[in-house]
């Protein structure tokens, strides 16, 4: 929606990403579906042990584009 060049991806290694800033040391990657031939029923969930939010974190996730590092998107 923002990006031009952005991908499904990309939403992946974001989150992949955060949870490394968020000093996780286990990031955990479920991939469901009930049937190939239904591929809406497709789910990919990533959960880890990282901090989680912090008043500040929360404070900058509420921020479109607050960024510590430009290899994150926010």
């Amino acid at each position: 929606m923002f990006f031009g060049n952005s991908s499904l991806e990309m939403v992946y290694f974001e989150a992949i990403a955060n949870a490394l800033d968020a000093n996780a040391t286990e990031i955990y990657i479920k991939i469901t579906i009930k049937a190939l031939s239904i591929p809406g029923t497709l789910k990919f969930e990533i959960s880890d042990n990282g901090e989680g939010f912090t008043d500040e974190r929360y404070k900058k996730f509420s921020n479109l584009f607050d960024v510590d590092e430009s290899s994150h998107k926010g």
